[in-house]
């Protein structure tokens, strides 16, 4: 994030086939393609201009295939996928995500500074209010290949019984 924008966003499988599932394969993928392009490359990350030269050179189709794909499938005017808002083209599932994920930066960067702030407030505590240091483990013995081996023909593999003996 070193541009201060998220990379990723939450994929809903049930949203995007419901809403897309009038397209062909190749309006499918160029509405998908156009989409990760707006969230990766927009300061937005919901919209984008609306210039039909920009989107066929972010799209890489040619003018023919664009309007197929576009006027026809994308943008049929009975079910358009993107929002037309002033000189823009908005989708509305990126907006929501990128208001979401806003929100969430909002909430975590909240709840850091009053943890921030809490550790700082105990950082002259007495030394009688804090708690006491671990005692230090019980040192492992070390067995021998001798002593291992006479355990094993003692007890067999199973290792949860060598302790209970000497």
């Amino acid at each position: 994030m070193s541009n201060g924008k998220p990379p990723s966003y939450q994929h809903y499988p049930d949203k995007a086939l419901g809403g897309t599932s009038h397209l062909s394969d190749a309006a499918f993928t160029t509405y998908w393609r156009l989409l990760w392009w707006i969230w990766l490359n927009t300061n937005s990350q919901f919209s984008i201009k609306n210039d039909e030269n920009f989107l066929k050179s972010v799209t890489k189709l040619s003018k023919k295939k664009f309007e197929k794909i576009w006027y026809g499938e994308i943008m049929n005017p009975a079910a358009p996928l993107f929002r037309v808002e002033g000189k823009d083209l908005v989708s509305n599932g990126l907006r929501k995500e990128s208001d979401k994920q806003k929100a969430n930066r909002v909430k975590r960067q909240g709840a850091a500074n009053a943890r921030w702030n809490k550790s700082k407030s105990n950082a002259n505590a007495k030394q009688t209010e804090c708690l006491p240091s671990p005692t230090p483990a019980t040192p492992v013995k070390r067995y021998t290949k001798e002593e291992m081996e006479e355990r094993i023909r003692k007890f067999g593999p199973n290792r949860k019984h060598w302790s209970q003996t000497k």
